[in-house]
């Protein structure tokens, strides 16, 4: 899908164009494609979570129910046809020069098999309420189902109301287990822990 929309742009001139890369215009793009991707991929996830589309597309994905790093790729042609069609699209919906797209569709990658793989990763980035999504929170989408169909960030899941009601409370803690959050623990939980000192 990346390449087919880069061919139009390149070849016909199809979509918008930057005409001068500046930082500032790389870093907009860069944040606006990742908030569009992520609102492009709730909706469309969302889509193949109906039951015909599930049935018929998406249930290939979740046959694996304890995600794993190469189970991010695991999706039948029509799934990622859905999915990834952003790539495709995105010259025509705003302004991004193709390597900001190209870096944005390697974070993407990268992401989703960090996202796949059981180990938090982000730490204090993805501490709940933060907006960037955790890997407790795809984990949960492959458990329940029903829930956590961002990409990115849990903006969409908590605006429309799909956010798992137990990912801020299970995040936390399996975020506490890979750094040392003490101090932020207690704030989540509303309860002060006690020091022992031996």
């Amino acid at each position: 899908m990346f390449t087919l929309g880069a061919w139009f742009h390149y070849q016909f001139g199809w979509g918008y164009k930057i005409h001068q890369q500046t930082i500032a215009n790389t870093v907009v793009s860069f944040g606006f494609s990742m908030l569009v991707f992520d609102t492009w991929f709730y909706w469309f996830h969302r889509l193949l979570h109906t039951r015909w589309f599930f049935k018929h597309t998406h249930r290939w994905h979740h046959l694996i129910r304890t995600p794993v790093v190469w189970s991010n790729d695991s999706d039948t042609l029509a799934d990622n046809c859905f999915l990834q069609s952003y790539w495709a699209f995105a010259y025509f919906m705003f302004p991004i020069s193709p390597i900001v797209l190209l870096a944005h569709k390697i974070y993407d990658l990268v992401t989703g098999c960090i996202g796949h793989s059981g180990y938090e990763y982000a730490g204090r980035l993805s501490l709940p309420p933060s907006p960037l999504i955790s890997v407790t929170h795809h984990d949960q989408h492959h458990r329940y189902s029903r829930c956590n169909y961002a990409t990115h960030f849990t903006i969409w899941d908590r605006l429309m109301g799909t956010l798992c009601r137990e990912h801020d409370a299970e995040a936390a803690r399996n975020i506490r287990g890979t750094i040392n959050l003490s101090a932020v623990d207690s704030r989540l939980t509303g309860q002060r822990r006690r020091r022992f000192t031996l």
